[in-house]
């Protein structure tokens, strides 16, 4: 796992190799812990606010087919 470098909103972001990764738990009965590369742009909203944050997940789950 890379270097956190924001933790906030119920996530995480790491940085590894120049990529950042956004992280948090998908819920439902059990844990499920989700990492999904995002931009350097979506980086920059995820810290502005919860909502932000939540728009920078849905937006991954629609693009990495998860919960879908």
């Amino acid at each position: 796992m890379g270097k956190a470098i924001f933790s906030g909103y119920g996530m995480f972001i790491t940085q590894e190799d120049g990529k950042y990764y956004i992280n948090y738990d998908a819920g439902g009965i059990t844990n499920r812990d989700v990492k999904s590369e995002i931009s350097e742009e979506e980086f920059n909203k995820a810290k502005l606010s919860e909502q932000d944050a939540y728009e920078v997940i849905i937006s991954t789950q629609v693009r990495d087919k998860i919960n879908c």
